[in-house]
């Protein structure tokens, strides 16, 4: 395994540059979430969109139907 940390340089214009867009869509997010009633609707439902999203990659066959698309 390579020595932490790594030798180059970590803050190069790229990696700023996305610095950047990344706050810019988190902060876009936050403004979106502020607006929902209830956030925590939100939080909960997405373990399960992701188990859904997850079993579609896997070509698993299980039914969840009771998952809205």
């Amino acid at each position: 395994m390579p020595a932490l940390p790594p030798g180059g340089e970590l803050e190069s214009r790229a990696v700023l540059k996305a610095c950047i867009e990344a706050r810019a869509a988190l902060a876009e997010l936050k403004q979106a979430a502020e607006r929902i009633p209830n956030q925590a609707m939100l939080i909960n439902t997405l373990p399960l969109l992701e188990a859904k999203d997850s079993v579609k990659c896997h070509s698993a066959r299980r039914s969840f139907s009771f998952i809205p698309s």
